[in-house]
């Protein structure tokens, strides 16, 4: 297929569905119906943001019989959780001593636990509701591209071979047959780890919390948050909701409903590619197992098979937060470079998401005022911690007597930090030349 028709067909296909095009976009089944709010509504809970935060909080307390509404300023997906890689992954971005760092043993030890079975508890959620995302646990491989990096994977498959994880170390070889690349040193497996489709999980999610009894609106912006009584209004455009809790789940698209949350944040786009759908010498190469993987760069680049069979690879092209063509022609050479067997297959689909940094590395749980839940900064890494946090959020409401389990901190916004994104721009520039020289 000619690329250039391809990607018009995507970006036809995304306005359709009022999606950004991409590949998922493309490929997703109909969104559930949604309406938009009009007029006044009183709920227990709103949830503001509609991605896999907003929508497993909302599933979770529709589940135990407390009424929920999800509002969003387009629809479910509309964000990173319909345009992110569709990496399921345990763990968090930081590892356990950073945790046990930052909140003491006994709690850094609960964090990192909490945070190691995400993957497993997403895993769960699709079979109880039949999510058809395709879903494939074909474990992640971390891949090295330095001898320093391939030491600190060896590390890495030690520990979790001592927590009892069958973890594997792969060798060159191992990593060409499982993989179909002989561009890195080794790698370590992680069979825990697998991919999906990511709008797919998210109207999957949206209609499971719909059968549960969740309401959902679209385009119904958040534009003023107040007290109200006891509880709070939320007011959109055509509509307002008054309930007795606020869950802000919006992440990499924060803006200023709540003062200085997104001083907290840094947003930042990963670009993805995606070829034509490899014919059958290519499949029985190229990651056969539709194992996912991710390498050991500073600018990650990381990757799948579609459930239809294309090569889907993305990374940090860039640190601004404009969609430029010289960015998707960086990974196009570096998918050639991995894997020259894809020299001559067209890329059919290019799109960006945004991705929520916090300055440790890890997600962060707010309560600024009674009633008032924060939940953001999942670091590229939120495809199975975002659903998880969901279900934290939704016993946290459920339970008010009990601690959440994750912890919760202060917002703390990032100094300077109107200037943080040239910088970021500029410092991807020099982990670029780092990563080339292999340092």
């Amino acid at each position: 297929m000619n690329e250039t028709l391809a990607l018009l067909r995507s970006a036809a296909n995304g306005s359709e569905n009022s999606m950004p095009p991409s590949l998922w976009a493309a490929t997703a089944p109909a969104a559930p119906a949604y309406d938009r709010l009009v007029g006044r509504h009183i709920t227990d809970v709103v949830v503001i943001g509609a991605g896999y935060t907003g929508l497993s909080t909302a599933l979770h307390l529709a589940a135990a019989g407390i009424e929920a509404v999800v509002i969003d300023a387009h629809e479910p997906g509309w964000g990173a959780s319909g345009r992110n890689g569709g990496q399921v992954l345990p763990g968090l971005r930081v590892a356990k001593p950073t945790l046990q760092r930052k909140f003491g043993t006994d709690l850094g030890n609960r964090v990192y636990g909490l945070a190691e079975s995400a993957a497993q508890f997403l895993y769960d959620l699709v079979d109880e509701h039949q999510i058809e995302c395709d879903l494939a646990r074909g474990g992640n491989v971390r891949l090295a591209h330095t001898k320093s990096a391939l030491a600190m994977l060896r590390e890495n498959y030690e520990a979790l071979v001592a927590e009892g994880v069958g973890a594997r170390f792969l060798d060159v070889q191992e990593v060409a047959e499982l993989v179909g690349s002989r561009a890195y040193l080794g790698g370590r497996l992680d069979p825990r780890g697998g991919a999906l489709h990511p709008l797919k999980y998210a109207r999957g999610l949206a209609r499971a919390a719909l059968r549960r009894g969740a309401s959902i609106y679209q385009r119904s912006p958040a534009t003023a948050l107040a007290p109200k009584g006891r509880g709070w209004r939320v007011t959109s455009t055509e509509g307002e909701i008054i309930a007795q809790h606020v869950v802000i789940a919006t992440n990499g698209h924060t803006d200023g409903l709540w003062p200085k949350l997104a001083a907290t944040l840094l947003p930042v786009h990963s670009f993805q590619i995606a070829t034509a759908p490899l014919d059958e010498a290519q499949r029985a190469s190229i990651l056969p197992e539709r194992t996912c993987f991710s390498d050991t760069r500073r600018l990650i680049l990381y990757g799948q098979r579609s459930g239809d069979h294309r090569l889907v690879l993305g990374g940090r092209a860039s640190f601004t937060l404009v969609d430029r063509a010289a960015d998707y022609d960086v990974l196009r050479r570096v998918l050639v470079g991995l894997f020259p067997q894809l020299a001559s297959t067209p890329i059919e689909y290019r799109w960006v998401g945004r991705v929520a940094l916090t300055p440790d590395f890890i997600p962060h749980l707010h309560t600024p005022a009674p009633g008032v839940m924060i939940c953001v900064g999942f670091n590229g890494k939120g495809v199975a911690m975002t659903t998880l946090m969901g279900k934290v959020l939704a016993d946290f409401i459920r339970m008010p007597g009990e601690p959440p389990a994750y912890p919760i901190t202060q917002m703390r916004p990032i100094p300077l930090h109107p200037v943080r994104q040239p910088a970021l721009h500029l410092a991807m520039q020099y982990y670029t030349l780092m990563d080339r020289i292999g340092r």
